[in-house]
C-alpha cells in the first residue's frame, strides 16, 4: 500500500496491492482496496476505476473466491 499512499491516483498501485492480497486469499482485504480506490477516485477525480482495474478485481474475486461475489452491488454503491 505504499505506493498507493504515495500516489492516490494511481490505478495500477491498487491493482498490485490487491493482487498481493489476492495471492495471499485475502479476499477482505482485496475489496478493501478495490473500495478505496472507487472512493478517491469518484470524490477527488469524479471517475471510477478503468476497465483494466475493474477486470483486475474480478480476476482476484474469482482467485480467491471461485466466483465474483457481489460484484454489481458492490459497484453501485459507489455510483453518484
Amino acid at each position: 500500500m505504499q505506493a498507493v499512499r504515495e500516489d492516490q491516483h494511481n490505478e495500477s498501485a491498487y491493482v498490485g496491492a490487491m493482487r498481493c492480497h489476492a495471492h495471499l486469499g485475502n479476499w477482505v482485504k482485496v475489496q478493501q482496496v478495490f473500495e478505496i480506490c472507487w472512493r478517491v477516485l469518484a470524490s477527488e477525480l469524479g471517475a471510477e476505476p478503468s476497465q483494466l482495474t475493474n477486470r483486475a478485481y474480478e480476476e482476484f474475486a474469482m482467485l480467491c473466491c471461485g466466483h465474483i461475489p457481489g460484484l454489481r452491488g458492490h459497484r453501485q454503491r459507489y455510483v453518484a
